[in-house]
């Protein structure tokens, strides 16, 4: 499996979570934005082969619906010809930024290759930046 595809299923899930309304987990009332101001760090991270989270309180409706990921994902990465083995890490950190959320999907694959992609807005789209010539360009994917 590529792990370009793998990078791909995995945004799908945390832009899932970041819409507010997950249709993968059956939860249509979730506030991540608000969750990761309140939180101390400013910031949440959701590791969704495990169902954890960190930076919000456990009783929080994201942590609670952050448990319903590890047994929806199976599902989920079937459709796409993906076993959940090809998968070491997949996490998503959320943050506030001034007036949307944006949030960076980290995948480890099962060889250990990393890469962490920086999305925006609750479509989750990648954020963009201005290359050395002044177009505006998806921002770079970080590989480990």
């Amino acid at each position: 499996m590529k792990h370009d595809d793998l990078r791909s299923v995995a945004h799908n899930a945390a832009a899932s979570l970041a819409s507010g309304c997950s249709f993968l987990i059956g939860v249509y009332d979730l506030d991540v934005l608000a969750a990761a101001r309140q939180s101390p760090e400013g910031e949440l991270v959701v590791d969704f082969l495990r169902g954890t989270i960190s930076g919000a309180p456990p009783s929080s409706p994201i942590a609670k619906a952050a448990a319903f990921f590890p047994s929806a994902l199976p599902a989920l990465f079937e459709k796409h010809g993906i076993s959940v083995s090809a998968f070491n890490e997949t996490t998503a950190r959320y943050w506030a930024a001034p007036q949307d959320i944006r949030f960076a999907v980290t995948v480890v694959d099962q060889f250990g290759v990393a890469t962490e992609t920086e999305h925006g807005d609750y479509n989750g789209q990648r954020t963009k930046q201005l290359d050395a010539f002044g177009r505006l360009r998806p921002k770079s994917i970080h590989r480990a």
